[in-house]
């Protein structure tokens, strides 16, 4: 058995004269890929798979803006302080809340900030800034 990935000459194969065109493209394909010889339409044709590819005009999406409130974190973000263990050795660092973050607010670690459905783990050497899309941009300490 032999298969070969052909492109539909046709949309939508909805009469005989479309099916012998999808044939027709298959068979000239099959004779550019092997021989005349080798064809043997006579055995018939199975089509075991068919892939459709479309295009659609999308809408694009509108991402949020914001306007930064400053570098330092709202008060309810801070959940707590513990002793968490960093290369080697432990250190005193904070866990926040990540959704009461507001943009432009600035974060040293090691800080863990927790969310719903993510953890956002800052090492010490390490800062965060919160943009006016809500992304955090993570960049070594100088």
């Amino acid at each position: 058995m032999n298969a070969l990935d052909i492109e539909s000459p046709v949309s939508r194969v909805d009469t005989t004269e479309k099916l012998d065109e999808l044939l027709d493209a298959f068979e000239n394909a099959y004779r550019r890929q092997y021989s005349e010889e080798a064809r043997s339409p006579e055995l018939g044709h199975t089509v075991t798979q068919a892939s459709v590819r479309g295009v659609h005009d999308v809408v694009k999406p509108e991402i949020p803006t914001e306007t930064p409130v400053g570098p330092d974190p709202p008060e309810d973000a801070y959940k707590e302080s513990r002793e968490s263990y960093w290369d080697g050795e432990w250190l005193e660092t904070e866990i926040l809340d990540l959704r009461s973050l507001q943009p432009g607010n600035e974060l040293t670690g090691p800080a863990v900030l927790e969310g719903a459905a993510t953890t956002f783990v800052l090492p010490p050497g390490f800062e965060t800034h919160l943009d006016k899309h809500r992304v955090h941009h993570l960049s070594t300490v100088d």
